[in-house]
């Protein structure tokens, strides 16, 4: 239903809102010690993911039509909520001790996904421009969260210059599509490509979605836009480039799906062709380049550009099942990226060392449950049974061929092949290897804890994937409609 002002659509935004608020009052007054405001995070984070699961199935249209919350932008709110939930987790001995006073850090993670649930549940384009760019400023810091690392602090000023990049594009392309449209909403701008008689003909309209569509593929990290990851992600807290690579990703990539719903009906044509090449080219640089690292944040760093790859396979159909796919790579890819950074974060040290592959070695006899939960992991980001990567890469897989791109699929297919060299030698490293010397230190609650929810997530998806492909499915319903 359509109601001008309804808060109930922005409960979970008010309690994450909430929790910032109350953390930032909680750090004031701790002195040393920052684990209570980890802890008030996860509460918060908690009771955000609660109720946006006891708000599906309502569907709200607010706030001048600029906001909605469906099945849709519900979903995604678990979805990063889940990743920013275990992030949370994993980090609470790492803040204690990497600085004194470093409770700024859960600060700026709850800033980050209050941005990110805006920008998924936007229905303007101002509004998606906004809530990007609350969850951007609030990551640059985080990347470069230990200032005395230079490249630490290099990861945060190359992206913070080319998130500034694609933030020109993206209002560019918007300034464009409204001198021709006259308006921002997606709702007003689906109803009047459909009634258009030839869209494709406004070059002015064209030239405003490609450069919203490069704006965006900055964000998600599609080859050639990609220059950032690689340093962003090394440079970043282990904590942090997990949840960079599952929450930042799953919130640009649905703010991508509206637009290309959105678009796609009058521009199938151009669109679907400019992501089957963005898809391709993505998916062999980041496989090709991964293969050739020797550090491991890095070595997921590029196969993080080769998974938004894969993403966008499940968006060329431009149908409803291929945009679901997308959904189900996104919630599985989630799952198992914050595993293997939940046991990366085990491995870093304080001044970033200790993700070498050669830091892998012989885990297997030091922490035998914990190498085979990496391994696990893997294994799922290399798509092999019966892992959720499996279940993802098969959806995505089938909506190409049943839409008529059996080329892609089986491009797609092949570089998951060679993904399979690199993920491996992680897992070779840690059974085949011998361990250098080094402390055998207990594995933290928190990180235990992070594992434990993210390695359920990956078997629970790839046993039973229908029942959460259902829920894709439901959310892009609710969103066509």
């Amino acid at each position: 239903m359509y109601v001008d002002v309804n808060y109930t659509a922005i409960l979970p935004q008010i309690i994450i809102a909430a929790t910032l608020f109350i953390s930032a009052m909680a750090d004031a007054f701790t002195s040393t010690r920052k684990w209570p405001v980890g802890m008030i995070a996860l509460l918060g984070i908690g009771a955000g993911i609660g109720s946006s699961i006891y708000l599906w199935g309502d569907k709200i249209i607010s706030f001048s039509q600029m906001i909605s919350m469906d099945e849709f932008s519900l979903l995604f709110f678990i979805t990063v909520m889940i990743a920013g939930f275990i992030t949370v987790l994993i980090s609470l001995k790492y803040v204690d001790d990497v600085e004194s006073d470093a409770g700024h850090f859960y600060l700026l993670l709850l800033s980050s996904l209050l941005g990110m649930m805006f920008l998924v549940s936007a229905t303007n384009l101002i509004v998606i421009v906004l809530g990007l760019e609350l969850m951007s400023f609030s990551i640059y810091p985080l990347v470069g969260f230990t200032r005395d690392r230079q490249v630490s602090l290099e990861g945060a000023m190359k992206y913070l210059v080319l998130g500034a990049f694609a933030t020109a594009f993206l209002l560019y392309g918007i300034a464009l599509l409204y001198s021709v449209l006259g308006t921002t909403n997606l709702y007003t701008i689906a109803k009047i490509l459909s009634t258009s008689q030839n869209p494709t003909g406004n070059m002015v309209m064209m030239a405003g979605v490609a450069l919203i569509l490069i704006g965006f593929s900055f964000k998600v990290a599609l080859v050639p836009f990609h220059a950032w990851t690689p340093d962003a992600y090394q440079g970043a807290p282990a904590p942090i480039t997990g949840f960079m690579a599952a929450a930042v990703k799953a919130a640009s990539f649905a703010a991508i799906i509206k637009v290309v719903i959105v678009v796609m009906s009058s521009y199938h044509v151009p669109v679907a062709e400019a992501m089957w090449w963005l898809s391709a080219v993505t998916m062999f640089t980041g496989n090709i380049i991964a293969v050739m690292q020797k550090n491991v944040k890095r070595m997921l760093a590029y196969s993080s550009i080769a998974h938004a790859g894969y993403v966008v396979v499940g968006l060329v159909s431009g149908n409803a099942y291929g945009m679901s796919s997308a959904v189900f790579y996104l919630i599985s890819y989630t799952f198992t990226i914050t595993g293997s950074f939940a046991i990366i974060t085990y491995l870093e040290k304080n001044d970033g060392t200790g993700t070498e592959l050669s830091d892998f070695s012989g885990l297997s006899k030091t922490h035998p449950v914990l190498s085979i939960i990496m391994a696990v992991f893997m294994l799922s980001l290399a798509g092999i049974p019966p892992t959720a990567g499996f279940m993802a890469k098969f959806y995505v897989f089938s909506s190409a061929i049943k839409s008529g791109y059996t080329g892609l699929a089986i491009f797609g297919i092949l570089t998951s092949v060679i993904s399979l060299y690199y993920y491996l030698r992680i897992v070779y490293a840690m059974y085949f290897e011998e361990p250098e010397e080094k402390a055998n230190m207990p594995v933290p609650a928190g990180i235990s804890a992070g594992v434990i929810i993210a390695l359920w997530g990956v078997i629970q998806l790839g046993i039973l994937p229908s029942d959460i492909m259902n829920l894709a499915m439901q959310s892009i319903q609710s969103l066509l409609h």
